[in-house]
């Protein structure tokens, strides 16, 4: 994903704009971790291909990958070397 921020559309067809936290790869998937922009307190995980098209309907398995690196990234944030 090239751009910093992305808009989604809600389900009540609002636009919501949201930014990207980071990007991580596996060996056969790419994920991203965002947050809306106004709103830092929930974050969201989704897959992504090469053209940047987000994919934001996980499966269970793939949430837990995608937290266990949410909280080791805020955890780093927290505490820096």
């Amino acid at each position: 994903m090239e751009s910093n921020t992305f808009i989604i559309i809600d389900e009540n067809g609002v636009e919501k704009q949201m930014q990207i936290l980071f990007t991580f790869e596996t060996d056969s998937d790419q994920y991203v971790i965002y947050h809306a922009v106004d709103d830092n307190s929930e974050y969201f995980a989704g897959k992504y291909n090469d053209d940047g098209e987000l994919f934001p309907d996980i499966s269970e398995e793939e949430w837990e990958i995608c937290s266990e690196m949410l909280n080791t990234f805020m955890d780093e944030i927290e505490t820096p070397e």
